[in-house]
């Protein structure tokens, strides 16, 4: 990350750096939505250009789902929820906090179209 860091402000100010970790403090006063509104942003503008890549006209969309563990907190809990740790017997152990990562992807030109966080009690069907 420092070396992308460096060479973005050789780019515009050179006298200025900035360290990894200024960048992490920085990063962290976005809210989670700006990263939504900046990505359908640059997939309306590349869509824009109609020179993508298509297969007989049609855009090839692949979906994928995965499950994300996330640290225990109250407000990751009221977010996302929590799920069982159970054995064979349906007898639990405690709970576990995670979400569901949903991504639609066009493959053809390697662009993630959206994607989202879900719920834990959110699953992927096969």
């Amino acid at each position: 990350m420092q070396v992308m860091l460096n060479e973005f402000v050789l780019h515009t100010r050179k006298d200025h750096t900035i360290t990894a970790s200024v960048f992490t403090q920085a990063r962290k006063k976005l809210k989670h939505t700006a990263f939504s509104e900046l990505n359908d942003d640059i997939v309306s503008l590349y869509y824009q250009d109609k020179e993508f890549k298509t297969y007989h006209g049609f855009r090839m969309l692949a979906f994928d789902a995965s499950i994300l563990i996330l640290p225990k907190s109250s407000e990751v809990i009221n977010e996302f929820g929590s799920r069982p740790i159970r054995n064979w017997t349906k007898k639990e152990f405690g709970d576990y906090t995670s979400t569901t990562f949903e991504v639609c992807y066009d493959v053809l030109n390697n662009v993630a179209i959206k994607s989202v966080l879900g719920r834990s009690d959110s699953y992927e069907v096969a």
